[in-house]
C-alpha cells in the first residue's frame, strides 16, 4: 500500500475511533463493531480491527501491569478519604465498581503489617489513559431500567450515525474534529448543570443527568459524567452535543436570548453544532418521522428567531452565525408558517421578524419561499408591522446611522411585499389609517411614490389617530397625515407631491375635495405657514375652514403658534371663532390655558372677548378634551364627575402648572376681574409670588374652598396637594404661604399645628399659638405635636414640644421617640419620655412594638432602656399588610408627608395593620439584642423561623430549633420555615428543623403554595429530595388550592423525568388533580412545556386520555399548541385514535375560547378553570341536549 493511501486510511481509522471506544464501552461484539463500520461504508477485516484495538489499547479487560496500577491508585485514594470519614464510590471508565469487587481487589493487593510501618505511604500516580474517579456517591443514583420507546432512546441510536458517520450523509468532513479545542469550564452550567465546581463529582453529575436524562442502558450517565468531567475535548464534545441536543428536544433551554448569560451559552451551542458536524449539510425533514429530530429543529429555529430579533442591529458576528443555522433549518426542510411563542406572543415567524424590526431574518424568510405569509390577512398586516416599525425607528433609535440602516432594510422588505403582490389599499378595520398614510408618517418619499405607482388610494380618509389634532377634527386624510409631519421642509415636499398626483390620477375631480380641513388644521396645529399659504394658493379658504365651530385660529392659538395667528388673522380668521350651535371655547380662551402670553394679547389686541366662555357641565363633555392635560386642583375629580362652571379666559389661566403670573398681570392690567380659584391654583403650584397676587385682588378670599373641600390654608399645609412639595426640601414656600394666608385672615379647622410642625417652620408654628389662644389648632387631628416633633427628627422642635408639654407621653409618642433617639443616638430624651410614663404591669401593644423598634434598628442601649421600665412579652406588635410574611416599620419621609391626612401613624403606613410576633424575629440580626431578649425568656415563634431561615444563619437556627415554639394567631404568615430553607435550597437548615420535630408534610398557604417535598422537586435539587423522603413525605401530597401542584406535577412540568420516575415508584399518582386555581395535571404540565419524552412516558404510565382523562388529554394538546409545541402537540393527537365525542368535545371546547376571548379578551383564566367535572359536564349536558332536538 503507497504511503498516501495507507495516511486516508489512518485518517479513516481516527475518525472512527471515537465510535468505536463507545462500542467497545458498551459491550458489543467485534462482530457488530466491524458490521457496523461497514454499513457505513467502512470495511474492515476481524484481523485489522483487533490490530487497531491492540495499538488503541482498548479492551474490556485491564491487563495484568495495568490493573495493578490502577488498584494501586484507588487504594491510595480510598485510604486517604477513609481517614477523612468520607463513604466512596469507585468509578472506572465510566463504569461503578461494586462494593464486593472494590473489596476483592484491595484485599490482593493489600501491604504486610511490617511494610505499612517501614515503608512510607506514596499516592500513586493517576494510571495514563484510564478514566478513574473515587467519589462521594449521590444520595439518589438516579439509574433506572426506561422504556425503550421513549423519543429520545429511538432517536440516540441515530445521532451516532449523525456524529460519527457524516460520509453517509454524504458529508466530507469529519463529525466531531479532532482539532476540537477545550471547552470552557462553564459550559456545564450553560447546559442548566450546576455540578461546575473546581473539584468534579462524577457520581453526583451522573445523578444529575440522571434526573432529567433517559438512559440507553443502565450506567449511560455515569460514563457520560466522567467522558464529561475526564474525557478528551473530543469525548466531553460527544458527550456536551447528546446532552444539548436532548435538552433542546424536551424544551429546557427556552431562553429570550435578551441576557448576557443567554447569548452566551447560544454561542458555544452554535459552536457545538458546527463542530459536531450535524449541520454539515441539510436534513431531510420530509423523510424522516422521528419526534426527537422535529423538536430539535423546532426548538433550535425558535431560538434563531430570538436571537436574531433581539440582537439583529447591535451583534453582527453572532447573526451571521445563527444566520447560517437558520439558512440550515430552512433548507432542512422547516417550514417558516408555524407560530411560535416570542416575548410571550404567540407568531408566525415573519411577523415576529417584522414586529420587532428585524429585517434581515424577514427577508430570509421571504427568501425562503412565501409559506410565512400563509393567507393575505397574514400579509397585510407583516406590510402595516414594517411600516410601523420603520415609523418607529425614527423616533426611538438615538442613533442616526442605526436609523438609517434599519430605514433601508424596511423599506427594501415594503418593496419586497408589494412586488410578492400585497395590496398597496390595504387597511387594519374600515376607519384606520391606510399603509400610504404610516408610510407618509414615514418620512419617506420614496416609499410614497411605491405605494402611489402600485395604485395606492389618495383619497381614503380614516379616524384621527393624531392626539392633538382629534379634539378639533374626528378624521383625517391622506394631506393631513402629510400636512402635519416635521419638519415643514419635509411636510411640503410631501404636500407638493401629493397635490401633483392628485391632479394626475383624478382629472375630473375638484382639487378642493382633496384639501380638506383636517389638512389645513393639521399645518395649524404644527405652525407650517408655508403649507397654509400652498394650500391658499390652490384656492382654499384657510380662515374659513371650520368643523363643529372650530377653526385654525383655534388650533393656532392652543398650540401657541404666533406668527400662524397672525397670518390667519391677515386673512379674515374671526378672532372669535365662526359661529356654532354648540360654541366651543374661543381662541382666547384656549391661548389662555395653555399660557401663550403673547397669542392672548395678540387676540386681545385684535378685539377677542375676555368675558365670551363655555359652559363645562358634565363628565363626557367635549370640553374636556382640553382639560384632561391640567393636574390643577379643580381638576382632580374631572372623572367622577365636577359642579358645572364656566370656562372663559381668565378661569382657563387658573388650570396647569406652568408660570402665569405674566398672564395674570396683563389681564389685571387690561381690566380684567380675577376669579376665585387663582389663589388656589396658586396654592397648589407652590408659587409665592402668585399667592400674593392673588390675595392682593379685590376678589380674593383666603376661605375659599377647593373641589375637595379643602380650605386654601388647609391645601398649603398638606403636602401631599402641592406640587411642588413632591420636593421635599421646599418646605419654606409652604410656610411662606400659610403665613400669608394667616395675615389675610384665613380661619382654622385644626391640625394646623401639627402641619406647620411638619414643615420645620418656628416662626409658623408662633403665628398659628398666637391666633389660637384656645388650642383649636391642634386638635382634629389623630397625632400628636410631640408625637409629629419626634417624627421629624427635629431636636428643636422636640425641646419645644417638651417645653408645652413636660409630662406628656402616649405609646404612640414613645415609638415616634425611639425612632428619634435612632436617628440622634441620645437617650436623655427617651429617658424623659419614660419617666412620664403611669406605672403598668402590662406595657401596651405599641410600647411592645417600641421593643421590637430598638431590637429591629440593632439599637442594644435603646433596648435596654425600654426593658428596664417595660415588661417584655412573650409578643410585640408590627406592621403587616396582610398577604406576607415581610414585616417593615414605615418610617420614610414620603409617608410622612401622607400620614397626618390619612389618618394614620407613620409605622402603619399603606394597608398595613399590627400583628403580633415574637420580639425575636426582629432581633436576628442584631446579636446583642438578640441575645438580651433571650436572656429575658423570649421564645421563637413561627415567623422568627422563616426570618431565621431567610437571614442565612444556621447557628442561630439551630438554637432557636431547639427552643419551646410560641404558639401566636399568625394568619398573614403564608410561608412554613421547612419549605423556606428548602427554596432557598438550604441543606444543612432543612435538616435542623427535621430532627427539631418540623413536619415534612405541611405546606406553605397561599399563592403558589408547597410543601418541602414539592419545593425540592420544582428546584430538582436531589439531596432535597432524599432528604423530604427519608423523613417521610407523602410522595402523592395533594396540590395547594391557588397554582399549587402535586410533586409529580412539578417533576412533570420542569421535565425532571427520573425524579418523576422516583415519585411513581413510590406511589405518585400520574392521573392526581390539578389545583382549583391555574392549575395543571401532569401530562398538562409536561405538555404545556413541550416536554415530549416526559409526555410519552407519563402515558406509558397510565396517563388518561379518554373517559375520566378525556378533558385532560384535550388540554394537553391545546396548552401544547398555544405555547408553541407543535411538536409535542402532534405526539399526542397521534398517541391514539380520535372519536366522534372526541371531535365533538374538541370543537366545543374551541367555540367555547372564542366565546371567552370575544368577552375577556383572555382565554387564560378559562383555560385554568376548565376542570374535568365541570367543564365535560357543561359540554356533554349541551351535546345531550341538541341530541334530543
Amino acid at each position: 500500500m503507497s504511503l498516501s493511501k495507507r495516511a486516508a486510511k489512518d485518517a479513516q481509522w481516527l475518525q472512527y475511533k471515537p465510535m468505536i471506544q463507545q462500542m467497545i464501552v458498551d459491550d458489543k461484539a467485534q462482530e457488530e463493531i466491524r458490521q457496523s463500520l461497514e454499513d457505513n461504508g467502512f470495511r474492515v477485516t476481524k484481523h485489522q480491527l483487533e490490530y487497531k484495538l491492540r495499538i488503541w489499547d482498548i479492551r474490556k479487560r485491564l491487563p495484568k501491569t495495568r490493573s495493578e496500577a490502577v488498584w494501586q491508585y484507588t487504594d491510595a485514594r480510598l485510604l486517604k478519604r477513609e481517614a477523612e470519614g468520607k463513604s466512596s464510590e469507585v468509578i472506572i471508565d465510566g463504569k461503578i465498581v461494586s462494593s464486593d469487587k472494590v473489596r476483592k481487589e484491595r484485599n490482593r493487593r493489600q501491604r504486610s503489617t511490617l511494610a505499612r510501618y517501614t515503608q512510607p505511604i506514596q499516592t500513586p500516580q493517576t494510571p495514563e489513559e484510564m478514566r478513574i474517579s473515587i467519589c462521594t456517591p449521590p444520595p439518589m443514583p438516579m439509574q433506572f431500567a426506561w422504556p425503550e420507546s421513549l423519543p429520545w432512546l429511538q432517536f440516540e441510536a441515530k445521532l451516532l450515525e449523525m456524529l460519527y458517520f457524516p460520509a453517509a450523509r454524504g458529508s466530507k468532513r469529519n463529525a466531531i474534529q479532532q482539532s476540537a479545542k477545550p471547552l470552557e469550564p462553564g459550559f456545564l452550567r450553560s447546559l442548566g448543570l450546576s455540578n461546575a465546581n473546581p473539584v468534579k463529582n462524577v457520581a453526583l453529575l451522573a445523578a444529575e443527568l440522571g434526573s432529567f436524562m433517559p438512559e440507553t442502558q443502565e450506567g449511560d450517565n455515569i460514563n457520560r459524567a466522567q467522558l464529561i468531567l475526564q474525557g478528551s475535548s473530543n469525548e466531553a464534545s460527544h458527550e456536551y452535543v447528546k446532552t444539548m441536543l436532548y435538552r433542546l428536544s424536551n424544551n429546557f433551554d427556552d431562553r429570550e436570548m435578551d441576557r448576557h448569560e443567554d447569548i452566551h451559552a447560544w454561542n458555544q451551542s452554535l459552536e457545538l453544532l458546527q463542530t459536531s458536524g450535524i449541520t454539515s449539510i441539510p436534513l431531510q425533514l420530509s423523510e424522516t418521522t422521528d419526534v426527537t429530530v422535529a423538536a430539535v429543529v423546532e426548538k433550535l429555529f425558535r431560538s434563531c428567531l430570538r436571537v436574531l430579533i433581539w440582537h439583529e442591529a447591535w451583534d453582527t458576528t453572532l447573526c451571521h452565525q445563527t444566520q447560517r443555522l437558520t439558512a440550515w433549518l430552512l433548507a432542512s426542510g422547516h417550514k417558516p408558517n408555524s407560530k411560535l411563542m416570542i416575548a410571550g406572543e404567540l407568531m408566525i415567524p415573519i411577523q415576529a421578524a417584522v414586529k420587532y424590526q428585524a429585517y434581515e431574518l424577514a427577508q430570509q424568510l421571504l427568501e425562503s419561499g412565501t409559506e410565512g405569509l400563509s393567507s393575505p390577512e397574514v400579509s397585510k398586516h407583516v406590510l402595516f408591522d414594517v411600516l410601523g416599525g420603520l415609523r418607529d425607528c425614527l423616533y426611538e433609535l438615538d442613533s442616526e446611522d442605526v436609523a438609517e440602516a434599519m430605514k433601508m432594510k424596511a423599506l427594501g422588505l415594503v418593496k419586497r411585499l408589494i412586488d410578492m403582490g400585497t395590496s398597496p389599499n390595504e387597511i387594519l378595520g374600515d376607519d384606520n389609517p391606510s399603509a400610504l398614510m404610516i408610510a407618509i408618517d414615514c418620512h419617506s418619499i420614496y416609499l410614497v411614490e411605491i405605494l402611489v405607482q402600485k395604485g395606492a388610494d389618495l383619497l381614503h380618509r380614516s379616524r384621527c389617530d393624531r392626539y392633538r389634532l382629534s379634539w378639533f377634527n374626528e378624521t383625517q386624510g391622506v394631506l393631513g397625515y402629510a400636512a402635519e409631519i416635521s419638519p415643514q421642509r419635509e411636510a411640503l415636499n410631501m404636500v407638493r407631491y401629493l397635490i401633483e398626483q392628485v391632479q394626475l390620477l383624478y382629472p375630473s375631480k375638484p382639487l378642493l375635495d382633496f384639501i380638506t380641513t383636517d389638512a389645513i388644521f393639521a399645518a395649524a396645529i404644527n405652525g407650517h405657514n408655508e403649507i397654509l399659504i400652498l394650500l391658499h394658493e390652490h384656492g382654499s379658504n384657510i380662515s374659513a375652514a371650520e368643523h363643529r365651530g372650530f377653526s385654525a385660529l383655534h388650533c393656532a392659538a392652543y398650540m401657541g403658534h404666533l406668527d400662524t395667528c397672525k397670518l390667519l388673522l391677515e386673512h379674515g380668521a374671526l378672532v372669535d371663532g365662526p359661529h356654532y350651535s354648540r360654541q366651543p371655547p374661543s381662541p382666547l380662551v384656549l391661548a389662555s390655558l395653555k399660557r401663550h402670553f403673547e397669542v392672548v394679547e395678540l387676540l386681545q389686541k385684535h378685539g377677542a372677548d375676555p368675558s365670551l366662555g363655555v359652559f363645562i357641565k358634565k363628565k363626557n363633555d367635549w370640553d374636556n378634551y382640553f382639560l384632561r392635560s391640567y393636574d390643577g386642583p379643580s381638576l382632580r375629580n374631572l372623572e367622577d364627575g365636577f359642579s358645572p362652571f364656566i370656562l372663559d379666559s381668565e378661569v382657563a389661566a387658573v388650570f396647569g402648572k406652568e408660570d402665569c403670573r405674566g398672564l395674570y398681570q396683563y389681564l389685571v392690567r387690561i381690566g380684567v376681574t380675577l376669579p376665585e380659584q387663582l389663589l388656589y391654583n396658586a396654592i397648589y403650584q407652590g408659587d409665592v409670588a402668585l399667592v400674593n397676587l392673588a390675595l392682593a385682588s379685590p376678589s380674593a378670599n383666603p376661605n375659599w374652598r377647593g373641589p375637595d373641600g379643602r380650605t386654601c390654608l388647609q391645601a398649603a399645609l398638606d403636602a401631599r396637594y402641592r406640587a411642588s412639595c413632591e420636593n421635599w426640601n421646599l418646605k419654606g414656600e409652604s410656610a411662606e404661604i400659610a403665613t400669608a394666608l394667616l395675615k389675610a385672615g384665613a380661619v382654622l379647622f385644626g391640625g394646623e399645628l401639627q402641619q406647620a410642625v411638619l414643615l420645620e417652620s418656628r416662626s409658623l408654628v408662633e403665628e398659628i399659638i398666637q391666633r389660637d389662644p384656645g388650642g383649636f389648632a391642634e386638635q382634629q387631628c389623630f397625632m400628636s405635636v410631640l408625637e409629629t416633633a419626634f417624627l421629624m427628627y427635629s431636636s428643636v422642635m422636640v425641646e419645644w414640644a417638651l417645653a408645652r408639654d413636660p409630662h406628656a407621653y402616649t405609646p404612640e409618642v414613645l415609638c415616634a421617640a425611639v425612632r428619634f433617639t435612632v436617628k440622634h443616638g441620645n437617650l436623655d430624651i427617651l429617658r424623659r419620655l419614660l419617666g412620664n410614663r403611669q406605672h403598668s404591669k402590662k406595657p401596651h401593644l405599641l410600647e411592645r412594638l417600641a421593643i421590637a423598634i430598638a431590637a429591629y434598628n440593632n439599637e442594644p442601649d435603646i433596648l435596654n432602656t425600654l426593658c428596664k421600665i417595660l415588661q417584655v412579652t412573650t409578643s410585640a406588635s408590627m406592621p403587616t399588610d396582610g398577604g406576607s410574611s415581610q414585616l417593615g416599620i414605615r418610617s420614610r419621609e414620603y409617608e410622612l408627608r401622607h400620614t397626618l391626612r390619612d389618618g394614620r401613624h407613620f409605622f402603619c403606613g399603606g394597608n398595613y395593620t399590627l400583628a403580633d410576633v415574637s420580639p425575636l424575629s426582629m432581633a436576628l440580626e442584631s446579636p446583642q439584642c438578640l441575645e438580651n431578649l433571650l436572656d429575658r425568656g423570649c421564645c421563637p415563634d413561627q415567623y422568627t423561623m422563616v426570618r431565621a431561615v431567610e437571614c442565612d444563619d444556621l447557628q442561630v437556627l439551630k438554637r432557636l430549633a431547639a427552643m419551646p415554639r410560641v404558639e401566636l394567631s399568625q394568619a398573614f404568615i403564608e410561608e412554613v420555615p421547612l419549605v423556606c430553607a428548602v427554596k432557598k435550597g438550604k441543606l444543612s437548615m432543612a435538616a435542623v428543623l427535621l430532627d427539631a420535630g418540623e413536619d415534612v408534610n405541611v405546606a406553605s398557604r397561599g399563592h403558589r403554595g408547597r410543601s418541602p417535598l414539592q419545593a425540592a422537586v420544582e428546584i430538582g435539587g436531589l439531596e432535597m429530595i432524599n432528604l423530604c423522603l427519608e423523613a417521610g413525605a407523602n410522595a402523592n401530597g395533594p396540590a395547594s388550592h391557588k397554582r399549587g401542584a402535586t410533586a409529580l406535577q412539578l417533576a412533570a412540568i420542569q421535565g425532571f423525568l427520573g425524579i418523576a420516575k422516583t415519585l411513581i415508584d413510590r406511589g405518585a399518582d400520574v392521573n392526581a388533580s390539578r389545583a382549583k386555581v391555574r392549575g395543571r395535571t401532569a401530562l398538562e404540565g409536561a405538555a404545556e412545556h413541550g416536554r415530549i419524552d416526559m409526555i410519552h412516558f407519563l402515558l406509558d404510565q397510565g396517563a388518561r386520555t379518554d373517559g375520566d382523562g378525556q378533558v385532560q388529554y384535550l388540554r394537553a394538546i391545546k396548552l401544547a399548541e398555544e405555547e408553541g409545541h407543535l411538536v409535542a402537540a402532534k405526539m399526542l393527537r397521534g398517541y391514539r385514535d380520535w372519536t366522534a365525542d372526541d371531535h365533538r368535545l374538541w370543537d366545543r371546547l374551541q367555540s367555547l375560547q372564542e366565546e371567552l376571548e370575544d368577552s375577556m379578551g383572555i382565554d387564560e383564566e378559562w383555560w385554568d378553570h376548565a376542570q374535568e367535572d365541570d367543564f365535560a359536564d357543561k359540554v356533554y349536558s349541551e351535546d345531550t341536549k341538541t341530541k334530543s332536538g
